[in-house]
């Protein structure tokens, strides 16, 4: 089983993954890859220089780049996460795949802020780019969502409309997880 996660910034993508990664899924983010892809560059890792460089790729080789590039990197029959999905390009490609399914998450922008200035700079041995102050992180997630953007570039929103399972994270970390293993249990017997 394949599953994608997308999502606005700060929904508990990742606190969802850890949760998948302890029921033996094996884990890629887009984000890593993007990251990777600039430190080969010579690029800082800051949030808005990924976001340029990630939607540059698109532009040049595809609004599927990413997601061809993670799926050189897994094998497609084991249980594998996908997270940082940003772009239906990417969904398209994904849903080739027979058992893939897409989860999105979101909640409200203040539970969403609050996350964001109270996380750690570096967790799971990965460093996050996240800004430290309100307008910044503002600025940032209305462009992550898709607001102004080319075809190339973040759309959140549009890819969590793409989702087969949305969920809403404005719950406590365990309610969500209890969501997240109602859905697994339809799919693992």
């Amino acid at each position: 089983m394949i599953i994608g996660i997308t999502g606005t910034f700060g929904s508990g993508k990742t606190t969802i993954t850890n949760h998948l990664i302890k029921r033996n899924f094996k884990f890629i983010t887009i984000s890593d890859l993007v990251r990777e892809k600039a430190k080969k560059q010579n690029l800082p890792i800051e949030r808005k220089i990924l976001q340029d460089l990630g939607n540059k790729m698109r532009k040049l080789y595809g609004k599927n780049y990413w997601a061809k590039k993670s799926l050189e990197r897994i094998n497609i029959k084991k249980d594998w996460i996908i997270d940082g999905i940003r772009n239906p390009g990417e969904i398209e490609e994904f849903k080739k795949i027979p058992n893939f399914i897409l989860i999105s998450l979101d909640a409200p922008l203040e539970v969403r802020i609050k996350r964001i200035l109270g996380r750690k700079k570096t967790k799971s041995k990965r460093k996050y780019s996240d800004p430290n102050d309100i307008k910044e992180i503002k600025k940032l997630e209305e462009r992550d969502r898709g607001i102004n953007e080319s075809p190339f570039g973040q759309q959140v929103m549009e890819c969590i409309k793409l989702a087969d399972y949305k969920i809403n994270t404005n719950k406590s970390i365990k309610e969500t997880i209890k969501i997240i293993d109602k859905i697994l249990s339809k799919f693992k017997k």
